[in-house]
């Protein structure tokens, strides 16, 4: 698997830097170490300590200090709650559209309705109206 470095393996697991250099030191995460001296960390070690990793689109994103980036968070966290507003009212809209089509199908249907009680009320009204009296 690939090696990252401590900052990057940070930032897969979750945790903070400083967390995972304690962690290499007590022994807990093995590591090796590159030729200009820096720390590097396999993939597959990182899954056996911690288990899955984060996917690099959902991991926090991290300081200088190796600190989460609050603010960058929040704002997300705005985004998320305007389009969560922003799809609730286009719902909204759907369920008007679909009961004014109720509606209108349900008016439609009565109004032929009436069309058809009053069609046969004229025609009765026409034959009676001209209707020849009977010599017997």
């Amino acid at each position: 698997m690939a090696q990252v470095n401590v900052t990057e393996a940070a930032r897969l697991v979750g945790k903070n830097r400083k967390t995972l250099y304690k962690m290499m030191d007590k022994g807990t995460v093995a590591y090796t170490q590159s030729a200009t001296g820096m720390r590097q960390v396999e993939t597959s070690e990182l899954i056996r300590v911690f288990g899955s990793l984060l996917s690099p689109d959902l991991s926090p994103s991290m300081d200088k200090e190796g600190h989460e980036a609050t603010t960058n968070m929040s704002h997300n966290v705005a985004l998320l709650e305007q389009k969560v507003v922003f799809l609730e009212d286009k719902i909204k809209d759907k369920d008007t559209h679909i009961a004014l089509l109720t509606y209108t199908k349900e008016k439609k249907s009565q109004t032929w309705l009436w069309v058809l009680v009053a069609i046969i009320i004229s025609v009765l009204a026409t034959n009676l109206a001209y209707r020849i009296p009977s010599q017997f």
